[in-house]
């Protein structure tokens, strides 16, 4: 009970602090906001979980109406009512890694913030990147079956597209403490590498591209 009275508070005031941001947001923050909700209604479908992505084969139900079974969509959950970036606060500032040196950007997960500097807030790439890491801070709080399910129709859909898939996954994968990881630090989890791919594809990048911050050769 403390447990989930600590999570609700700290909810409670995300809540309010997002408000708050809201009234105030700089022009930049607007432009950033605008940015993240077109991409976000133009590619991340499946994340928010929306009839007609790759992810409604896992979301189909059967019902009986007049004594026949009728196969029908299942609407998410309340779970999923509020799996969309708009929770999130959006800042145009310096991004520093530990060792000083400038970041294209940083998803704050915990506080729900996603930081782009001002010379990255046009540039396509970076956005998806820290977009894709947003979300995967919002499953962090819903059924793990949602993320299971992204990962399965994810992977079902790049397979036939990407020839080398399996291999681009296991260079890519915490296991082996995976090259973007490595150099540019933080996480970049096999949920992630497959949605950049997608990204890649859909956006017509070299594959790699939106994993690495514009550069294709992770």
């Amino acid at each position: 009970m403390d447990s989930y009275k600590t999570q609700q508070e700290h909810l409670d005031k995300l809540s309010n602090l997002h408000k708050e941001w809201m009234k105030n947001m700089s022009h930049d923050e607007k432009r950033l906001f605008d940015l993240i909700h077109e991409y976000e209604e133009k590619y991340f479908c499946d994340f928010t979980f929306e009839k007609g992505s790759v992810v409604t084969p896992y979301l189909k139900c059967d019902f009986m109406y007049d004594n026949e079974w009728v196969e029908e969509y299942a609407e998410p959950s309340h779970q999923l009512s509020s799996l969309t970036l708009a929770c999130y606060r959006f800042m145009v500032e310096d991004v520093k890694m530990r060792d000083g040196s400038e970041a294209a950007g940083q998803a704050n997960l915990k506080d729900r913030i996603i930081t782009i500097p001002h010379k990255y807030i046009e540039d396509k790439t970076v956005v998806l990147h820290e977009m894709i890491h947003g979300y995967e801070g919002i499953l962090n709080n819903v059924k793990k079956v949602y993320r299971e399910i992204l990962i399965i129709c994810l992977y079902k859909d790049l397979r036939p597209k990407i020839k080398d898939l399996d291999s681009r996954l296991e260079k890519n994968s915490q296991l082996h403490f995976g090259d973007i990881t490595r150099i540019q630090g933080g996480e970049h989890d096999l949920l992630f590498c497959l949605k950049s791919l997608d990204l890649d594809l859909r956006c017509n990048y070299k594959l790699g591209t939106v994993c690495g911050y514009g550069s294709d050769k992770y």
